[in-house]
Parts: C-alpha cells; structure tokens; sequence
C-alpha cells in the first residue's frame, strides 16, 4: 500500500539516512587515510629494495674490481684465471656465471666450467661497450648463446702499465634463483602483494611468477613514470585489472624501476570490516525502530489496504464479493469501493472482448497461434491426451498468383468454415499462419483422428464456390503422448508427416505410429 509505504519511507528515512551520511563520511576518511598509509609504505619499500639494488649492483661491480685487479698480471696464467673464476663462483652468490674475457673479446676461462664457451668470442653489446669505454658497465637484459635471459655485469682488466688486458664480467640470469631473486622476492605482505622490477624498455627484470620475466608490459602509469626517472605513489590498475596502490622508486646506475604493489580490496579490507562491525552494532536498533513504524503505518492504512488487495486481484472471480465484503467505514473508502466495483464490471466486458480478439486470426474466425499455443499448454498441464493434425493447402501460391490475393483469402474463410463443420464442439481448430491450419482434437485416440482427417479432407477437396478454384490438403497426424512424449516433438512429427504427404503426391493423410522416433 503507498500510504503504509510513505509512512515507512518518512520514518525511516529520517533515522536512516543520517545514519547512512554517518558512516559514508567515516568511510570515506578511513579510507583516504588507509590509501595514503599504504601508498606511503609501499613507496619507502620500492625505496629501500632500490637502494639494496643499487647497494647490490654496486657490491658486484667492486666484487669484479677485486677480481680484474687479482689477475690483472697473471692474464696468460691459464691455470690461475681458472681457480680465480672458480673461487669467485664459489664464494659470491651473486653471479649465475663468471667469464673472463681477454682484450679480443674471446673467453679466457668460465665458471661454472664450460669447454664449449671457452675461446669463443663473446659479441654482446656490454663486452664490446666495455672494452671499447674502458670502464665498468652493467649490460641491458638480453638472451644469451645459451639461451638464458640475463644481465652481464663487467669491469675492466688494466695491467700495471695502464694498458687493457680484458674484463672480467658476471651474469645474473633473471629466470634463476640467485641474490637479486632473494633481494627482491620476499614482500612483507602475504595477501596477494608483490613487487616486480622493469627496465628502461618497460620489461620485466623481476617478477614472482617466473614466467612474466622479458614481458613488455605498455599502459601501466607507474612503469611509465618510473622508467622516466621518477619516484612516486599512485593507485593504478594493472595489466590484470586488479586496482593496486603501487610505489615506485627508479635504480639510478641502471635505469630500472621497482615497483611494490598492494591490492586495494586488501589495503582497504580494516575500512569495510569497520563498517560491518558499525552496521551490525546498530542493526539492533534499526530493527526495533523498523518494527515500531511498520504496526504504526499499518494501523493507519489498513482500511484502505484491504480495498487495494482486493484490486490487485481484479482477475479472480471471487474478487467482487471480496471487495463488497470490505468495511469502508469512512466516506472516501465507500466512494473507492462503488467505482472499484462499477470499474470491474466494465474491465471484465472489455478484458473478455481483448482475449477473444488477441486469440482469434481475423480472416478465418478460427484460433491464431496464440490460441493454439495456450490450449496446447492447457492440454499438456492438465494431462489430457490429444492428437495434432497439421494440415496445408496445396499448390496456395498458385491460388493467389492466378485467381488474387482476395480470392485466396476467400478460399481460407471457405476451409476454415469446413473445419468447423467438420470437427466436435471440444475440437480447436486453428489458423497459425498463411495456409496452414492445425486441428487439436483432446481425448482422440489416433485411428479416429485419421479418420478425421480424412473426412477434412474429403470435405475440403468436394468444396465446388464458383469461380473459386478447387483446392486439397495434405494432413499429418499424431498424437501426444503415444507419438513421443515431448509434446514439441509431436507438433514437428505431425508437421513431417503433412509435408510427406505432399511428397507423395499432395491431397492425403499421413498419421503416425505410437512411440515413432521424431
């Protein structure tokens, strides 16, 4: 009832949405606050994991100092580069692999030990760039001979008379573990925040999942600000669609960017607890109150909700007498149930009236395919068996291409008159489109419906309407549920059967068999 519903809405509407503005507001400040919280920690951890990168970057390339100034005069020493390479393999988890590379570019000894990559000449850029520059350099992330994913760090190897004798380099394969995987891999959240490290090309250095390592990663905001050398705090949208309160932090001697990440839904997971813990809190009261002004409007509109009902059920038969039983106490309510009643009786006349003309095809009088859908439904709910015959007019197109369209209209009003001559009163023959007519006919086992048939189409064939053409029929029968149980089967099977009929010849009754397959 509006009434009683207005009651409720201004009621509590009045302690409900002050209620509401409450809490918005406090959602809103907790979660401003737990977004610039978590942007800022997560920006001081790209911060510091950058600063250990660079720390780290740095440690190898002096770590490789130390090594080119060991073998530095010992470069024709086969032997000593070897155990050299070896002991830096042993003792520095740094490094997947160490090389010594003399002046030509070609390599002097290899750790761990390769026979095959010894006295071959390295072609990289960094191995080139270096002895070329004369100075430390820390390569661009490239695949190997091997086929490995790496970055080669190198340092020069100068004699004592300042003259280049080679490098010495180390490899980090970023596929592999190794310290710069262990550096970066453990995050001090374990509810689905990572952090992952790109380069100047916006691939991927470092990533939980191995697999994302050489990714190109475009339209990240905080790549894009980090590999131009910014750091910063933004909440963005990764590559997956997941919303990320990201920090980033670039690693200056390379260019690199790291970037710590935190699902918003968890960063902001104590907001919507907060919340949950408030509404519950009040639900009590909120309840309570509910109660109060839900007896209070229905005390108020119950006169006038039982005249709504009443109408709301306008269809039922019994609704007249409902609706007279009403108290209308007070003047308005007995002026309400006259015109409801006098309103009634005229919308039953005109609904009648609808449903007969929704139903019926208004060239032939005989139910449309709105009819015949409905009764066949009312036939199926109720369990009442019946058969289907499907029936067309031969040759129509001929009719109207010879005779007229007014004339084949006239031919159909002439047929569906024989139909309804032709069947019980309990028969509903129908017309659900162009010149097909269908005929349900309940409780009729299939012998007599064939019989049927044939008198239909007997009847049909000995129409003499001068100058109207003579026309026949070919039918099909079934019957439901003997044909098939799926009623929709039926229909098809009978339609099958009709256009057999005009297979072999037109102007005949196919029927169906009890259990035919469709």
């Amino acid at each position: 009832m509006l009434l009683r519903r207005l009651i409720l809405i201004l009621a509590l509407g009045s302690m409900l949405v002050p209620f509401a503005i409450m809490l918005t507001a406090g959602y809103l400040a907790q979660r401003k606050l737990l977004v610039q919280v978590t942007l800022q920690s997560n920006l001081a951890y790209s911060h510091k994991l950058a600063t250990s990168t660079e720390d780290f970057l740095q440690s190898a390339q002096r770590q490789l100092g130390v090594t080119a100034t060991i073998i530095s005069t010992h470069m024709h020493d086969k032997r000593l580069l070897d155990e050299e390479t070896s002991r830096l393999r042993s003792l520095n988890a740094s490094f997947n692999s160490i090389a010594i590379i003399g002046s030509d570019g070609k390599v002097v000894s290899a750790a761990p030990g390769n026979a095959r990559v010894e006295g071959q000449t390295m072609g990289s850029k960094v191995v080139r760039d270096t002895l070329a520059l004369r100075r430390p350099m820390i390569s661009e992330p490239y695949v190997s001979a091997a086929g490995n994913y790496i970055i080669f760090i190198t340092h020069p190897i100068f004699n004592q008379r300042g003259e280049m004798e080679g490098l010495v380099g180390g490899a980090i394969f970023l596929q592999h573990q190794n310290v710069l995987h262990r550096l970066l891999g453990t995050h001090f959240y374990s509810d689905g925040s990572y952090l992952y490290v790109v380069d100047k090309s916006r691939r991927i250095l470092y990533h939980p999942n191995l697999s994302r390592v050489g990714e190109v990663v475009h339209g990240n905001p905080a790549i894009e600000q980090v590999i131009q050398g910014r750091t910063g705090a933004a909440e963005i949208t990764n590559s997956v669609g997941t919303r990320m309160l990201a920090g980033y932090t670039p690693v200056p001697s390379t260019g690199w960017g790291i970037i710590a990440q935190r699902p918003s839904a968890q960063a902001l997971a104590p907001v919507y607890q907060s919340l949950r813990h408030t509404l519950l809190a009040s639900l009590p009261l909120i309840a309570l109150m509910a109660i109060i002004t839900l007896v209070s409007a229905h005390l108020i509109a119950r006169p006038l909700q039982l005249l709504a009902q009443r109408a709301r059920s306008l269809d039922l038969s019994s609704s007249r007498i409902q609706i007279d039983a009403v108290n209308a106490w007070y003047f308005e309510a007995k002026e309400l149930k006259a015109a409801m009643l006098a309103g009634m009786q005229a919308t039953e006349k005109r609904i009648t009236q609808l449903n007969d003309d929704v139903a019926t095809d208004v060239l032939t009088q005989l139910g449309n395919r709105r009819r015949l859908e409905g009764e066949i439904n009312r036939l199926v709910e109720s369990g009442t068996a019946f058969c289907v015959i499907s029936a067309d007019v031969d040759n129509f197109k001929s009719v109207n291409d010879t005779h007229g369209h007014a004339a084949g209209d006239e031919v159909l009003r002439i047929i569906a008159d024989t139909l309804r001559g032709s069947v019980r009163p309990t028969d509903i023959p129908c017309r659900p489109g162009g010149e097909e007519f269908t005929i349900l006919l309940p409780e009729t086992e299939l012998a007599v419906a064939h019989d049927v048939a044939e008198r239909i189409r007997l009847a049909v064939m000995n129409i003499r309407a001068t100058p109207l053409p003579a026309v026949t029929l070919s039918l099909g029968v079934a019957h439901w549920p003997e044909s098939s149980p799926d009623v929709k089967t039926v229909l098809r099977m009978a339609d099958s059967l009709l256009y057999a009929a005009k297979r072999e010849g037109r102007n005949r009754v196919r029927s169906a068999t009890p259990l035919q397959a469709p």
